[in-house]
């Protein structure tokens, strides 16, 4: 199956951005902010220590998670039967092309996948060397400075996939 992609002379000039993206960089902002106050209520003022320190990064991921379905839930109220609404309900068409897409991202996901799984297990195998604590200490490190690099391509990854996935609206797919 072959995708022919023209766009359009006459088409009218693209609508202003929809600005998706904004929510999500707000709570993750806010929730960001708030982040010292996670870990000294979980760490300090209830005594957790080190539990306290990964029940606090979990709090803040389901802050996130549970701020961003609020809003959706929200704006899907408000936009009830207009065509902005995010959710028209499930239909057979939302399964169109699934097989072209888990084409794509089942390798894609395992190939990220397997990069951290291997350096989870190399962490692990340095605990086995003479002086793990050292060795796991450097370890450690090195995964930081590794995730902060891997940071830029996948920021620059998930751009690319905003501004191309904005602009296909744009074309006249035959």
């Amino acid at each position: 199956m072959h995708l022919h992609v023209r766009i359009s002379p006459h088409a009218n000039p693209p609508p202003p951005p929809q600005g998706v993206v904004h929510p999500p960089l707000v709570i993750t902002c806010i929730v960001t902010a708030l982040s010292p106050l996670y870990n000294w209520f979980f760490i300090h003022y209830l005594q957790w220590h080190l539990d306290g320190a990964a029940i606090a990064f979990d709090a803040q991921m389901a802050t996130i998670a549970g701020s961003l379905l609020t809003y959706v839930i929200v704006r899907d109220t408000y936009l009830q039967g207009k065509p902005d609404q995010t959710w028209h309900g499930l239909s057979k068409e939302a399964f169109i092309g699934w097989g072209q897409y888990l084409g794509l991202a089942l390798p894609s996901c395992g190939m990220v996948c397997l990069e951290w799984w291997i350096f989870e297990a190399v962490i692990l195998l340095a605990g086995r060397l003479p002086d793990p604590e050292v060795s796991v200490s450097v370890m450690g490190i090195c995964m930081n400075i590794i995730s902060c690099i891997y940071m830029v391509p996948l920021g620059l990854g998930g751009m690319w996939c905003v501004w191309v996935g904005g602009g296909a609206g744009y074309v006249c797919i035959e």
